[in-house]
């Protein structure tokens, strides 16, 4: 299950739920005004080197990201004929990366970490549940996906060896499924953390290491460091 949190003793983990969520926050500006494919394929190192940090299978990454694939396709061929292979590459590259982060913030910190960290950014327990509902939507849509898709191949429709018309077809098919029930955990998930997390007296929250310390400040600082980088060379912003 990508939508669940993975205990373990990484770097990653033992960052505060703030530095994750204000990294992810520098990431998605990277990969939002990036349209270079050098500068793509530099983030793709960044973000397989902080995979590796935080010593969860690969294979849970890799999963997550095959069940974006007949999306990001479809991305790709749109933009591709819209825009040119330049722009539809590198887009679709900055997309899979992005997947990949928020699996990664996800799977290293749970959800009451997640919520704290939000709110201390944006003092707001109504906004930091809204943000964290974005975040879990990206799991949680892949592993409906992946139940679905596994429902067909039972059936004898196995994406891998379909056509490119009946991989169109069962995307269309299965989106909506897909779709309802991840909005249906979601909201199982909103209305336990509503009730919680309003509570003056769950303010805090067990995470082991609440406080911002040097490890973070580096965490940081790299993301920063790529950031600027980025932009001195003139392949952002």
């Amino acid at each position: 299950m990508l939508s669940r949190f993975y205990n373990g003793d990484s770097i990653i983990h033992s960052l505060s739920p703030m530095a994750k969520v204000i990294g992810l926050f520098i990431f998605l500006i990277l990969v939002l005004f990036n349209h270079s494919i050098f500068s793509a394929l530099f983030l793709l190192v960044f973000v397989v080197g902080l995979v590796l940090m935080s010593k969860i299978s690969y294979k849970f990454y890799l999963r997550g990201i095959l069940s974006y694939v007949p999306f990001l396709i479809l991305l790709f061929l749109i933009l591709f004929l819209a825009f040119g292979f330049v722009f539809a590459f590198s887009t679709v590259i900055n997309f899979a990366l992005f997947l990949i982060y928020v699996m990664m913030v996800v799977l290293t910190c749970s959800d009451s970490e997640l919520i704290y960290g939000i709110r201390k950014i944006i003092k707001s327990s109504k906004y930091s549940l809204y943000i964290l509902m974005i975040l879990k939507f990206i799991p949680c849509f892949s592993d409906n996906m992946n139940k679905v898709l596994k429902t067909l191949a039972a059936r004898g429709y196995d994406f891998r060896y379909l056509n490119v018309i009946w991989k169109i077809k069962v995307l269309l098919f299965s989106l909506s499924s897909v779709l309802r029930n991840t909005i249906y955990d979601l909201q199982d998930m909103y209305n336990k953390f509503k009730i919680n997390y309003y509570a003056k007296h769950l303010e805090k929250t067990n995470y082991r290491t609440n406080d911002y310390d040097e490890d973070d400040n580096l965490f940081l600082i790299s993301h920063l460091e790529v950031l600027v980088m980025l932009i001195l060379k003139g392949v952002i912003l």
